[in-house]
């Protein structure tokens, strides 16, 4: 059985020029290999991230650590990066975990089964937005009832991910987070987590999404713009 990681690299800051040109260097390497990790499917998506793409999210399916630790340390950007590595749960184990918890059903077996997304192909030119939204932990002073009251928000929010706009949505293990990968403008995913019940209780951060073939244009318009000479087989 394959377990799913979520992976986010983020390159260390250049110092000057000289620095950020080896840096985008690197990146183009590291936009092919990710690109390879779909092709085989050693990962169920992978997107570079932030204003100037420095950073990239990779949700990897593998059947070991081990198996993960050694596509991680292959990655052109490995040397290059911090690395934060999330094992994740699907909804469907999240919402059976929060009602046997609530000891309530508010979401039947078979409603269940349509929580869990599918694997889509990626378009290269469409537009795409990251949200992390988590519950902050609750204060010493609050009442299990207030507590309760939000884990069944956080439930019935669920049901939001029936948008057909939602590519992919997972939970870090043993964290009060929800994970989105959504493909939509900005303004559409905030509408639509702003509607989610849980919404008021939640701290949420948006980041725009690169597909690979947005960010090797990026990428190479970056060097250009460093007068480097762009290599051929980025082309």
């Amino acid at each position: 059985m394959k377990l799913p990681f979520f992976v986010r690299m983020t390159e260390r800051s250049h110092r000057d020029t000289q620095e950020h040109a080896a840096m985008l260097m690197h990146r183009l390497e590291a936009i092919k290999y990710h690109s390879r990790l779909l092709l085989d499917g050693s990962a169920q998506y992978a997107f570079f991230a932030g204003d100037d793409c420095n950073s990239a999210i990779i949700l990897y399916e593998q059947e070991s650590h081990e198996a993960l630790d050694w596509l991680i340390k292959r990655d052109p950007h490995f040397a290059y990066t911090q690395i934060e590595v999330i094992p994740t749960v699907l909804t469907e184990a999240l919402v059976r975990e929060a009602q046997d918890y609530l000891e309530e059903e508010i979401f039947s077996t078979e409603e269940m089964k349509t929580l869990n997304f599918p694997r889509r192909e990626i378009d290269p030119d469409a537009e795409y937005w990251f949200a992390w939204k988590e519950v902050p932990p609750f204060s010493a002073l609050c009442p299990v009832s207030v507590q309760n009251d939000v884990h069944r928000r956080t439930v019935l929010a669920q049901k939001a991910h029936l948008e057909n706009f939602e590519f992919a949505d997972h939970n870090p293990v043993g964290r009060a987070v929800g994970i989105l990968v959504a493909q939509a403008s900005l303004e559409t995913v905030r509408e639509h987590v702003e509607s989610c019940e849980v919404y008021p209780d939640t701290i949420v951060t948006y980041q725009k999404l690169w597909t690979h073939k947005q960010a090797l244009e990026h990428t190479r318009a970056r060097l250009t713009d460093l007068r480097r000479k762009v290599p051929e087989d980025s082309l």
